[in-house]
Parts: structure tokens; sequence; C-alpha cells
């Protein structure tokens, strides 16, 4: 309700700088007081110590207690989601809004109490530093080899150079990737938030990122506490050029839902948990000068891939976007089982892809994928093929 949406507000205000890179924050129902009722707190788990916020302008939280090694946490038959954390001195017990965020919650509170390393992203296949990764960049983009001063150009070098002091840590990764026909390429940084956090800040304002896009994702980072995260800066052969960040991990979908700038998304979530979908598998932002598209976020589609075509087929119609996939590209998909992941953002109006994810395809994939594709496939696709 409006008390509740406001109440996470004022609360991610206010806990924007208080915690650095807490273990877990976001929403619970606790069980207490005099009355012993069930009441709605801001929580937030942070190295060892365990908060409950009665309201977002509180001096001093309600409650607050030490995680250690005597502590427990298990489940509780109290309340649907419903969690218990035992300590020497008393039992407290919370409700979350989904089992995702209960086994979110305990996990985070267990890897506390046994002083476990919470784990980081795997390295990249091939680990290189941003100067090869931007090397490899600009010699499969034309518009970037034969124009290196151009505005795109500067982008990239920026990015480069900003992120450079990162490469001897084996716990990030430096990637790109390009458009079939090498109008558009993008190169982005992922690792651990702890390690990419402070250098991404400064990056952005460098670049004249709007101060409430920052506080933005100061907001994100405080309400869903995520573990990784990933900049990104993606250029065109036109000129264009934007960039954003990203938490690559899943969230619970009605978090996530609730933190978008989509409105009213009743229908959306009605239609996505009608497909068993209870979790975002990415979530992304535009952090550029110019007006944000707002949020992105990718869901995997379930189910085999007829069912999953059946769904994109039924999204497009239900929300008015049409037809997304042609006859070719359904029989693409049929023979070479491919799993389709939905991929939802916002312009001026609501705008939707469908990706398909695949994973080591073999080259005659690669070939069918050209055939389907048809006349888009055309100008550097040697020079891409070669490089892949």
């Amino acid at each position: 309700d409006e008390e509740r949406k406001e109440w996470v507000r004022e609360a991610a205000l206010r806990l924007q700088f208080a915690f650095i890179n807490p273990t877990k924050a976001g929403l619970l129902t606790k069980r207490g007081g005099k009355k012993n009722r069930w009441s709605l707190r801001f929580c937030v788990l942070h190295q060892d110590m365990f908060y409950c916020f009665k309201t977002p302008h509180s001096k001093k939280p309600k409650t607050s207690f030490i995680i250690n090694s005597f502590t427990r946490c298990e489940e509780s038959n109290r309340k649907a989601f419903a969690f218990k954390i035992q300590t020497l001195k008393y039992n407290y017990y919370f409700f979350a809004n989904s089992e995702f965020e209960r086994q979110s919650w305990m996990k985070a509170i267990q890897s506390v109490i046994s002083n476990e390393v919470l784990p980081t992203p795997p390295p990249a296949t091939t680990v290189l530093d941003p100067t090869s990764i931007f090397s490899v960049a600009r010699e499969t983009s034309p518009f970037l080899r034969d124009h290196p001063t151009s505005p795109t150009s500067e982008l990239c070098q920026i990015f480069t150079s900003t992120f450079s002091g990162l490469s001897s840590s084996s716990n990030v990764s430096f990637n790109f990737s390009s458009s079939v026909s090498s109008s558009r390429t993008s190169l982005q940084v992922s690792g651990p938030i702890d390690i990419l956090l402070p250098v991404a800040i400064p990056f952005f304002e460098t670049i004249g990122a709007s101060p409430t896009e920052l506080q933005r994702m100061q907001t994100l980072v405080t309400l869903l506490s995520p573990l990784f995260f990933t900049c990104w800066i993606l250029v065109s052969d036109r000129g264009g050029m934007d960039t954003g960040f990203a938490f690559p991990q899943k969230f619970d979908l009605g978090c996530c839902l609730y933190l978008s700038d989509w409105g009213d998304t009743k229908q959306i979530a009605a239609f996505l948990k009608d497909k068993n979908i209870n979790q975002v598998l990415y979530i992304s932002r535009d952090a550029g000068v110019f007006p944000a598209r707002e949020t992105e976020m990718k869901f995997m589609l379930k189910g085999s891939i007829g069912e999953q075509i059946k769904s994109v087929k039924e999204f497009g119609e239900e929300f008015g976007f049409g037809s997304f996939l042609t006859k070719e590209s359904e029989e693409f998909l049929t023979k070479y089982e491919g799993s389709l992941m939905l991929s939802l953002k916002r312009v001026n109006n609501n705008f939707t892809e469908v990706g398909v994810v695949m994973k080591k395809p073999k080259k005659e994939v690669f070939e069918a994928l050209e055939a389907t594709l048809g006349g888009r496939v055309e100008g550097e696709q040697k020079q891409y093929k070669k490089q892949l």
C-alpha cells in the first residue's frame, strides 16, 4: 500500500550512507512489543549486527543484536515465509514476502554465523585487462578504429582508464560485446560490488551522470543488497552513447517490480506469476547524461521451447506488442532448443525484447542464426566471424 511504499522510500534515503555495503537490507515483518504483534520493520544486517528500525527517522534502531557463533537461524511455521533468529537471550521471529526472500535472509545470516565468505562471480573465460578489451573492441568496430578522437572513442578510453587499476583483481572480469553488423559495441566490467562501486561512482560523475540517477543507484543498492555489480557503456556508429549499471543476480520478483519506475505493475506481475516466474534474473538501469529509459529487467521463461514460444506470443497479445517471433525464428528455436529470455524496459512507452540464451553453441548455430536474420547480417560479417 501507499504507506508501505513511502516507508521504503524514506528508509532508503536515510540508510544510503549509514551503512557501507550492508550484507543484507530490506523489509521484514517482525513479531514483538508488549502486545506481541507483527509489525513492519526495515532491517539491516551489517557485519555481525542485526538492526530493526521502527521508523525511518528513528535516531536509534528499535531492536539490535549481535550475530555470532552461538546464534541459530531456522525456518518457522508461525507464518508463511517465517524464520527465527535464536540468540542466547531471545528468540526473534520474522517473515518475508516470499520463499526466495526468506532463504536470502537466512543464507546471509548463516554466512555471518559461520564466518563464511559469500561467493564471488566466476572469472571470465578469457581474462583480459581493460586496455586489451578496448583494443579488441576497436579492431572489430570500424567506427572506433577509424575515428580514434571521436566522442564515442573518448568515452571508451575514459571507461578503460577508470577501471584499469582493477585489472589485477582475480574477482573482476572485463568483457565486450558487439552487434552482428559491428554497428554497436558495449564494454562491461563486473565483479563484487564492494570493489566496483567505489570506482563506478567517480566514473559516472566524470561523464556527467545526473545526481538523481546516482541517488537512484544508491537506493537500489541499499534495498536490494546485491553482491555483484556491473558497469557498462554502449556506443554506436551513429554517435550514440549510453552508460549504466546492472546487478547480475537473482532477486525476488515482487520487490523488483515495486522498485521499478513502471507505474502500475499488477498486470505484469499477474502474467509472470501465471507463468511460474517468481524471480528476476538481471536488473539494469541507464545512468547517462540524457533522460534514462528507466529500469530494465530480464526473466528466463519456463517450460519446453514450445511453451516458451507460446508465452512470448501471449505476452505480445496481452500487452499490445504484437508478434515478437517470425516463423523463421520459431523454426530456429525449435531445432536448436535455445532458452528464451524476456527483457522488459521502458523508454517513452513500454519497450520489450526477447533474447535467446544458448550454452556453448556450435558453429552451425551461428550459421543458422545468420541465415535466420537474413539481410541484417552484412558489412563487417567476415571480421566479426574471425573474432568469434
